[in-house]
């Protein structure tokens, strides 16, 4: 029996509480950051958006292929670069992820222009899945 192929799929990078909470392990570094960047709700909004166009959301802890998170030069643009060089078309959704400052935000945003099809918002993500 065949596997169905999967066209798309939404990558969910690090969130977790060791990251989004001044508690934890990363937090005293990120949690303030990524609060006053709004990126959380955005996020909600398009990990339920996809779910509801019926496109995995997958939540991962560390690196696997694609996506938006926390830590856009760390764990985002890794993986994006990694996904890239297997051969995934990546997209980077811009404003669903943050660094621990605006400039190294910005300068991975970019890498990431440069070494991704392009990054992309929310919004435009949602417009290339298509209609619920």
């Amino acid at each position: 029996m065949a596997i169905p192929r999967v066209r798309a799929a939404v990558i969910a990078l690090h969130w977790q509480v060791n990251v989004l909470r001044p508690e934890g392990f990363f937090g005293p570094m990120l949690a303030a950051p990524v609060a006053a960047s709004g990126v959380v709700p955005r996020a909600v909004r398009l990990h339920a958006a996809a779910a509801e166009r019926g496109l995995p959301v997958v939540f991962v802890r560390f690196t696997i292929p694609v996506g938006e998170g926390v830590a856009t030069n760390l764990v985002v643009e890794q993986t994006a670069r990694h996904a890239t060089d297997l051969g995934f078309t990546v997209y980077p959704v811009s404003d669903c992820v943050a660094a621990a400052s605006p400039e190294t935000h910005a300068a991975s945003l970019a890498n990431l222009e440069l070494t991704t099809a392009g990054c992309r918002t929310a919004d435009q993500v949602l417009d290339l899945i298509g209609p619920r």
